[in-house]
């Protein structure tokens, strides 16, 4: 459960409005990981988790999104993830689920890792453009 205190999951930018329902989706899988580990050393989040979040956004009539990004997904030994954009009766739903599989990424693997987690980062900070219907 999210509080959206100060979130503010619309804008208005250059005459446009941009609606990202997903900026709310900021938890236990975070794009701040370090760029490298130092030799030598493992990654360890401290913890397994499952992750899942839903956003959505009910637009006035006569709005609709411009178009919906493809779904995304991924999956690797330390981390599987889903996003899905969906838009249905006035309602644009932003919807994901990310799994952190392991308590330590090894100093080999934490490279993809890192690429993957930001690949969901990435997901979730997707902007989507406003049009009249």
């Amino acid at each position: 459960s999210y509080t959206l205190e100060g979130t503010r999951p619309v804008k208005k930018v250059s005459g446009k409005l941009i609606v990202e329902p997903g900026a709310i989706a900021r938890g236990v899988i975070e794009s701040d990981l370090p760029r490298k580990l130092p030799k030598g050393c493992d990654f360890r989040p401290g913890s397994t988790a499952t992750e899942i979040v839903r956003a959505s956004i009910t637009l006035p009539e006569g709005l609709a999104p411009e178009s919906l990004p493809a779904p995304a997904s991924a999956e690797s030994e330390e981390l599987d993830f889903e996003a899905e954009w969906r838009f249905a009766e006035g309602v644009l739903t932003y919807e994901r689920r990310a799994a952190l599989k392991v308590l330590e990424v090894s100093g080999e693997r934490y490279a993809d890792f890192r690429k993957l987690a930001r690949s969901l980062s990435k997901a979730d900070r997707r902007a989507i453009v406003i049009v009249p219907e």
